[in-house]
């Protein structure tokens, strides 16, 4: 169940300051990732971006009335991510949904989509620009049979696990413009206020 720790991992490394989230996808994660985010972090834009343009609209007008505050569909991922303070990637996509390019100084990634060798919503380039990469779990992380994004890449080593952030064995963010990242792998309502640190 993702929701467990997604909503820990923002609040241990977003920025306590973040104000504008962008959300990529439109199904029960992005609604439940969503909804966690902005219980933690005091937000106040949301643009979401969705392949589909009947379910980004569906999207908007229904998470816009149950939070009441506007979110926002936009008509490319760019547009939706390039000045986010969060981005989150809750899709079923296997090949990159956004461009490391696109990340401004700062930002939180989410991705709580697929995170496999054979297939990733995120591009390998977003672990290079980030400072901090963590997860919920190394050791589920290295458990599958398919080997992670990461894995053999020179950023599997700079993954550590989040409570050890939490509990301040290694620092999370030390700078308003680290870029950080976090990979979910398991339990979302915990990883939401766990994050919001990093």
């Amino acid at each position: 169940m993702e929701l467990y720790h997604c909503p820990f991992s923002r609040k241990e490394v977003s920025r306590s300051d973040a104000e504008q989230l962008a959300i990529i996808g439109t199904g029960i994660q992005a609604r439940t990732q969503l909804e966690a985010a902005i219980a933690i972090r005091d937000i106040k834009r949301v643009l979401v971006y969705s392949r589909n343009d009947i379910n980004r609209k569906k999207f908007s007008e229904e998470m816009s009335e149950k939070l009441d505050m506007d979110v926002i569909p936009m008509d490319s991922p760019k547009k939706c991510v390039e000045k986010a303070d969060i981005i989150i990637c809750a899709t079923n996509s296997r090949s990159p949904v956004i461009d490391a390019d696109w990340l401004k100084p700062g930002v939180h990634i989410n991705t709580v989509g697929p995170k496999s060798m054979k297939g990733h919503e995120l591009p390998i380039e977003v672990a290079g620009k980030s400072s901090v990469i963590t997860t919920d779990s190394l050791e589920q992380l290295c458990a599958y049979s398919t080997p992670h994004f990461l894995a053999n890449t020179p950023y599997e080593q700079n993954i550590v696990q989040l409570s050890d952030i939490i509990t301040g064995k290694t620092p999370g963010r030390t700078s308003i413009n680290d870029i950080t990242l976090f990979c979910s792998w398991a339990f979302l309502a915990l990883k939401w206020l766990l994050q919001m640190r990093l």
